[in-house]
């Protein structure tokens, strides 16, 4: 897991740059930040070699996606969550999320598989008895605890990206 990437997107004057790096190209909308104008997925702390970028984008099996169960007060949110689900997928890159199939998480799930890809969700046994699991995904854990979630998600994935949600994400 590439624990020392960060990703800043889903606010105004933010950027989807990182993930543009990460995945290679103009992956996701642009915005105007001029920290991230190069798109360059940089660990903390450093610098990433600009010939990196191309080896990360084919290492990449895998991103695992933070986001709200809810839409957020924005549309801008919705269109960024199928912007995110569609290109992951079109690029061969399997989408583990939190395991919903509400809000923001549903949608990156239902775009995903919309776009033929694999999507593997993990969830909380206490969420999936209150009927708020997808059923319909490539892969679908139900684990014990919020704290197992996120270990499994960090374990099955290669990367992070974090959409708009709340304190969970």
């Amino acid at each position: 897991v590439r624990w020392g990437y960060w990703v800043r997107w889903g606010l105004p004057g933010w950027s989807a740059g990182g993930v543009a790096g990460l995945l290679g190209g103009d992956a996701l909308p642009q915005h105007d930040d001029p920290a991230l104008a190069d798109g360059v997925a940089r660990p903390v702390g450093g610098e990433v070699d600009a010939s990196a970028r191309e080896d990360d984008a084919m290492a990449l099996a895998s991103i695992a996606i933070f986001c709200g169960s809810s839409f957020g007060n924005d549309p801008a949110y919705a269109e960024a969550a199928r912007h995110t689900g569609r290109t992951l997928a079109e690029r061969d890159i399997t989408v583990v999320y939190g395991g919903g199939h509400v809000g923001l998480m549903g949608t990156v799930a239902d775009a995903a598989l919309e776009a033929g890809g694999r999507v593997i969700g993990v969830i909380p046994r206490q969420l999936d008895d209150r009927e708020l699991a997808h059923h319909d995904l490539t892969e679908l854990h139900v684990v014990e605890s919020m704290h197992e979630r996120k270990a499994l998600m960090a374990e099955l994935s290669d990367a992070f990206i974090a959409l708009p949600g709340g304190a969970g994400t």
